[in-house]
């Protein structure tokens, strides 16, 4: 029988002990990446570009590829304004040192590369 103590240990211990190989949690976590159905990206603060993206993220935002997607900035994919009404470019810039504090949830909206506006929880 499993016990909650034993669940809990088995999500809280550290698969990459001695002889646990690190390329299998690379890969379950690369798999978890590009298959869920959520949009990710993965976000370089110092240079303000995006580092990558999985499948999901190329599909919300209308985009051919994943290079395609890329090569846009966060400023790139948003319209002039967000919902609490500040500027986007403003707005990124206060995300960006919330993220250095520890972060927190906020709602964006975005604009697709057909132009279309889309919002979301971040």
């Amino acid at each position: 029988m499993i016990t909650s103590a034993d669940q809990i240990g088995k999500w809280t211990e550290r698969s990459s002990a001695a002889g646990a190989s690190s390329g299998q949690d690379n890969s379950m976590f690369e798999l978890l990446f590009e298959r869920t159905a959520d949009a990710i990206w993965l976000f370089d603060p110092s240079a303000g570009v995006f580092v990558d993206c999985n499948h999901a993220a190329v599909e919300l935002m209308g985009a051919a590829s994943k290079e395609q997607l890329l090569q846009a900035r966060p400023e790139d994919l948003s319209p002039a304004r967000q919902p609490d009404g500040s500027p986007s470019g403003e707005k990124i810039q206060q995300m960006l040192l919330n993220s250095k504090e520890g972060g927190s949830r906020f709602e964006w909206m975005a604009r697709r590369l057909d132009g279309q506006i889309i919002r979301w929880k971040c």
